[in-house]
């Protein structure tokens, strides 16, 4: 549909919001954000889009991180998990991801906060899994994750 980007970043404006509405409301423990316009500009081919919706998506994470800090609940006490939920690949495949398509299985992920310790951007090779997000999060909780599966540990991030 021509018109299939425009209503992606619609959807995504209207999950952050209600997001943003959430923390008003209840003032969860813990925020799970999903935003797909990003995603579906890449298998679009669409990069002018891509670009225009990571963009957004920088603005909303700025918008939600200024919200949190300015609330008692949440200032100073927050910890962040930024990450995506595959990678892609690379040059002529970067609208492509999957055990076919080199590459798509590298993501980056951002660990920010009072529990992080801070060693700026880590620039050499690391093993990290996209697995490891959710027992990361229980950690941060004081919790532990177990699955009837085999778990991934939480990432190092004292």
């Amino acid at each position: 549909a021509p018109w299939a980007h425009m209503r992606d970043r619609y959807l995504d404006k209207v999950t952050f919001q209600n997001a943003l509405d959430l923390v008003d409301e209840i003032k969860p423990r813990v925020l799970y954000l999903a935003l797909g316009a990003p995603d579906e500009d890449a298998h679009r081919g669409n990069y002018e889009g891509y670009l225009l919706s990571a963009r957004q998506m920088d603005s909303y994470i700025r918008r939600l991180m200024e919200k949190l800090e300015g609330m008692p609940e949440y200032a100073g006490r927050t910890s962040y998990i930024v990450t995506v939920d595959h990678g892609r690949g690379l040059q002529q495949d970067w609208t492509s991801h999957g055990r076919n398509t080199p590459h798509s299985d590298e993501i980056w992920l951002a660990l920010l906060g009072p529990d992080v310790a801070s060693h700026g951007e880590i620039t050499r090779e690391c093993n990290v899994e996209l697995g490891q997000v959710a027992s990361t999060v229980a950690a941060m909780l004081g919790e532990s994750y177990s699955n009837e599966k085999e778990v991934a540990p939480p990432l190092p991030y004292r």
